[in-house]
């Protein structure tokens, strides 16, 4: 599925912002954040590699534009956003101990868990000090500090949605809202906080605040059970990550979880106990989508994700925007209802 025009239209000027965050530091720790951030080998040679899909800065310009006609002040925003993503996928690929990431293999994997938390570390601080430049681009001092404010509150959140996260492995008895309140944290916070940060340095005021959070941790929501549908049903050779590894690590994802609660009596068990297996047996893999399935927990799932684009949508109508705004927005929504990586 081709990217939205809305993610693709700002990628020139997030990759140059980002860019000169990282200008003038020196090799060594600098050349693991680029080569995490695919712009050098692991040798620190340049190279050209898939870089994600920078839907949280996108997000951060496309609501400042939106609300104020230029989206250039909010770029250093944009750099945060994406830069505290970056630091916790470093983070998430130790915990998890996945090998690989956009076809190639995790910071830690190459360097060692020890220099990867280092590796997180310094973007995550980055992110912060990106934000020093919001002065320089006129943005006042008010605006300013409460994006500060939004930033760390959602660092925090991020934090919180991965200790959750983790918490939950080899649990049986995780619910669907349980794991919904750990999405909210982990991973619809910081959309909804890139919205945010983009607004607040338009001007916006509360209620557009309120209006932009709201479409932000529906879309948030949608994401992070799109993903797990990648998870489980998706290509690796698209998605860059071997399909199946959370259920190899007996990690819940929100189809593991629903199909838990769907299933009944024997067939919840007969789940349990193929899910507890899986570790020790990756040729299970079959059975246990067949039994996920039975469930009707991707069926779900999927109604799941078009409900809470269907939500981001409805919330952006108490925001001041423009029909070009809805309709980029819309495109994302359904970008990320379908999307295949």
């Amino acid at each position: 599925m081709a990217v939205p025009w809305l993610l693709a239209r700002y990628r020139p000027a997030i990759e140059a912002e980002l860019r000169s965050v990282l200008a003038g530091h020196s090799d060594g720790l600098y050349d693991m954040l680029r080569y995490h951030l695919g712009w050098c080998d692991e040798d620190g040679r340049p190279a050209a590699r898939a870089a994600g899909k920078a839907l949280r800065p996108a997000l951060c310009l496309f609501a400042c534009e939106a609300l104020a006609g230029d989206f250039r002040p909010a770029l250093p925003a944009a750099a945060a956003a994406e830069l505290l993503h970056n630091a916790s996928l470093i983070h998430d690929d130790i915990q998890d101990e996945d090998h690989q990431r956009r076809h190639r293999p995790t910071v830690w994997a190459l360097w060692g868990k020890a220099q990867a938390l280092n590796a997180g570390n310094a973007l995550a601080s980055l992110s912060a000090l990106s934000l020093q430049r919001l002065g320089d681009l006129g943005v006042p001092a008010q605006r300013r500090l409460q994006v500060h404010q939004l930033l760390y509150d959602t660092c925090l959140r991020l934090v919180e949605g991965q200790w959750l996260d983790l918490s939950f492995e080899g649990r049986s008895n995780v619910t669907t809202s349980e794991y919904l309140a750990m999405a909210e944290l982990k991973t619809a916070a910081p959309i909804a906080c890139a919205l945010q940060m983009g607004a607040l340095v338009a001007g916006a005021d509360g209620r557009t605040l309120e209006a932009l959070g709201r479409a932000g941790r529906a879309l948030g929501l949608a994401y992070q059970i799109s993903d797990d549908l990648l998870g489980i049903y998706g290509d690796d050779a698209k998605t860059g990550k071997p399909v199946g590894s959370d259920i190899h690590r007996r990690k819940r994802s929100f189809v593991t979880v629903c199909a838990l609660e769907l299933a009944g009596g024997a067939a919840r068990e007969r789940l349990e106990q193929t899910l507890a297996g899986a570790a020790n047996d990756p040729g299970q893999m079959g059975g246990i989508i067949a039994l996920l399935d039975a469930a009707g927990a991707r069926a779900w799932a999927v109604r799941q994700v078009q409900m809470y684009c269907e939500q981001a949508m409805a919330a952006l109508h108490g925001a001041p925007i423009p029909t070009w705004a809805h309709d980029g927005l819309r495109e994302v929504a359904g970008f990320l209802a379908q999307r295949e990586a």
